[in-house]
């Protein structure tokens, strides 16, 4: 910042580039330099008399100035000029990479393992707290054939962050034991298809080559059933611990009677989930998080695709779900569940449950 002296009550005229000016800044953002003085008012004098400044303040040269002031305005330029080589150095270094370290770590390995690009944004925009999270799980779990299963999260906290931040840290744990608990019952089941095969039960070997595609869309179609049931499982155990979950980072039953646990009534997260494998992706949500697949991308792009429905107050279903047990929806600034929901459906919340 430069800051001009007017001890005698008259206005200082600067007139000066800007690039001199921006060279001092950087070098006073790196390093600390002595205080560069110049000839002022006595008022500027007293002032260094009475202790050095926690700022350093540079006069910008002025008509008025005298030549010693000049000098020392430039050998600081001249000082500026040798550190911006070190600024451009550092500018050009490699910067660490962003983000939460599970983010970083499941980045590199995705890396290594999936040659396919992804990442995330969250804004807060006008919150006063970010209460959404995002979960990035490359890998998380592994298909009875061998094909990696990726998952993608993001969870839109309402009312405090714990929830949200619940089902980034347990979701896609709890989603790999429930898919594990399908790959077994699956593979039982394409075991047993085998051995008929094998045997000779069932169709002839011509009919065997004809409804061959058949057979695969069927195992393809108990696959998404697999991976279903299990993602729905997966959200009903969310819900069940999020309800017990407390701002304090306590989940107990009873829940938690600690000064923080006042408003855990009215927290909760809405939550939309995909699941990548072999190119099929399968998508789950709870609540007005959305999913939209975009193909390409510049004036022939195809057009978005949405993969998921809000669940909102407003909907004739889930009105009517809604009024069927025994819960109502005000029109509060838009339709909300007993004033307080904008959306129909969400995890926890335990003020709005119907």
């Amino acid at each position: 910042m430069v800051m001009a002296s007017a001890g005698d009550g008259s206005q200082a005229s600067a007139s000066f580039s800007s690039t001199p000016e921006c060279r001092i800044r950087r070098r006073r953002r790196l390093a600390p330099l002595p205080v560069s003085t110049a000839a002022g008012s006595s008022e500027s004098a007293g002032a260094s008399a009475a202790g050095p400044s926690r700022e350093k303040r540079i006069r910008p040269a002025s008509p008025t100035s005298s030549s010693s002031a000049t000098s020392d305005v430039d050998s600081d330029v001249e000082q500026g000029e040798e550190v911006d080589e070190a600024v451009e150095e550092e500018e050009l270094r490699p910067l660490p990479p962003a983000g939460p370290l599970h983010q970083v770590l499941a980045a590199a390995a995705a890396q290594a393992a999936w040659p396919v690009a992804f990442g995330s944004l969250s804004v807060a925009g006008r919150s006063r707290d970010m209460e959404d999270t995002v979960s990035l799980r490359p890998g998380f779990h592994t298909w009875v054939d061998g094909s990696p299963m990726h998952f993608f999260g993001v969870f839109d906290g309402h009312g405090g962050s714990h929830v949200s931040e619940l089902c980034r840290d347990r979701m896609h744990e709890f989603l790999a034991e429930e898919l594990a608990a399908e790959a077994a019952s699956f593979a039982q089941r394409l075991s047993r298809r085998q051995q008929k095969a094998a045997a000779g039960e069932g169709t002839s070997a011509a009919g065997a080559t004809t409804s061959g595609g058949g057979v695969q869309d069927e195992e393809q179609q108990q696959e998404e059933r697999a991976w279903r049931a299990a993602l729905s499982r997966t959200f009903r155990r969310v819900d069940a611990l999020a309800s017990l979950a407390c701002a304090c980072g306590r989940i107990a039953s009873p829940p938690c009677r600690c000064p923080l646990s006042g408003n855990s009534g009215i927290v909760g997260s809405t939550a939309v989930v995909a699941v990548l494998v072999r190119g099929r992706l399968v998508v789950a949500n709870c609540g007005d998080s959305r999913a939209v697949l975009c193909r390409g991308g510049g004036p022939g792009a195809a057009t978005p695709v949405p993969l998921s429905d809000d669940h909102k107050p407003n909907r004739p279903d889930e009105l009517a779900r809604i009024q069927a047990a025994g819960g109502r929806v005000v029109f509060n600034n838009g339709h909300r569940v007993r004033g307080i929901l904008a959306m129909s459906r969400a995890l926890a919340m335990l003020e709005t449950k119907v």
